[in-house]
């Protein structure tokens, strides 16, 4: 008869009785696979959700198993609950899986911690070129999806901007937490007198200030593409520089004696300022009142804006308008007094007011100045 031998057989014994995770990223760990009875063990482990991966698969002995769970593949309060199983020769464990996908975050290098767009916005307010280099990163588009951004088509509709602080401002305002910026001017109605012969450019300033935080155009346009009007600074370079837009106006580019154009900031209509441009008169002349009566004085007042001095020639067409000369030498103001006489055949003749002209000449450079004025005397009636 032969002898019977009994062999012991293997037992599976593993340290470990479920995984638990709770991340945003990927969660590592190990267990220890043990045979408690006899032979030699082996088995393989089976993951039934793609969350987990243990290395090595299978095994043959005591051995140690990691494992891999990751949140990559969901959302921010995702819970996913699955499972793996060890068969082996010595039996068979079934391990619970649980995963619970937290909030994305990002860490920045200046010790930020980003976990929404409530943050983010926090972030780009004090940061404004890191937030819009962060735009575009693989990390952040993973914490938009994981935390169920809304917009996720906006967004890559976005990033096809490659001028990113105008990107970031567009996603910003489209998440609703954030109101655009914009460019206040605060003189809008700018009048620039130049001297009748001035050739020299004109330089001047435009106050302006921005409202709010955040991305605007830089540019400062004019409306009409007149020549002779032309912006020196950007809206950057102007809020840099005191709030103060720096503009020329080219007197040689002019073609007549006024003209207007109109600055627009960052291509908006609600912030412009206009720019007219007046060159003064050679000659400018009034008198102190607009009628007078019989031995009343009047009084001319004239102001030579040519920048040379001017002899004017003064002649009325009434005779009893009078002047104590005909000539009148004027630097750069003179007032040039005159008498109203009426003879007593011209008073008793005289029923209804008569309309003065009182003409001024004067020459400058070869060019002819001519000034006409009319007063009204006699209202007697």
């Amino acid at each position: 008869m032969l002898a019977q031998f009994e062999y012991p057989l293997p037992v599976l014994s593993a340290d470990i009785d479920e995984i638990s995770v709770e991340t945003n990223g990927e969660h590592e760990g190990s267990f220890f696979i043990r045979n408690t009875g006899g032979g030699r063990l082996t088995g393989q482990i089976t993951s039934y959700g793609g969350c987990a991966a243990f290395t090595p698969a299978s095994f043959e002995g005591p051995r140690r198993i990691n494992y891999r769970v990751s949140a990559a593949d969901y959302r921010a309060g995702d819970v996913i609950r699955t499972g793996a199983v060890i068969t082996s020769n010595g039996g068979e464990k079934y391990i619970p899986i649980t995963l619970t996908v937290t909030a994305a975050s990002i860490q920045t290098k200046d010790g930020a911690t980003i976990t929404n767009m409530r943050t983010f916005l926090d972030y780009a307010r004090l940061y404004p070129d890191l937030a819009a280099d962060m735009l575009a990163t693989p990390q952040f588009r993973a914490l938009l999806d994981r935390n169920h951004f809304e917009y996720m088509s906006a967004y890559e509709h976005i990033m096809s901007d490659t001028n990113r602080p105008r990107a970031l401002e567009c996603l910003l305002r489209l998440s609703g937490l954030k109101k655009g910026a914009k460019i206040n001017v605060l003189q809008n109605q700018i009048e620039v007198k130049l001297q009748p012969f001035q050739r020299e450019t004109y330089f001047g300033r435009i106050p302006i200030k921005m409202e709010g935080w955040g991305y605007v155009g830089d540019t400062v346009a004019v409306k009409n593409g007149s020549r002779w009007l032309k912006p020196l600074s950007t809206i950057s370079q102007a809020l840099e520089d005191s709030g103060m837009m720096n503009f020329s106006v080219e007197p040689a580019l002019l073609k007549g004696r006024f003209a207007s154009d109109t600055f627009v900031f960052a291509d908006d209509p609600g912030a412009e300022a206009v720019v007219a441009v007046i060159r003064q008169p050679y000659l400018s002349a009034r008198t102190n009142k607009e009628s007078y009566n019989p031995g009343d004085t009047g009084v001319i007042y004239a102001t030579n804006n040519t920048g040379a001095d001017l002899m004017l020639e003064i002649q009325p067409s009434q005779p009893f308008v009078q002047f104590g000369a005909k000539g009148h030498y004027i630097a750069g103001y003179a007032e040039i007094p005159f008498q109203v006489r009426l003879s007593g055949f011209q008073s008793m003749v005289k029923r209804q007011p008569a309309v003065v002209i009182i003409e001024i000449r004067a020459k400058v450079r070869n060019e002819f100045i001519l000034k006409r004025l009319s007063v009204r005397i006699g209202d007697l009636l």
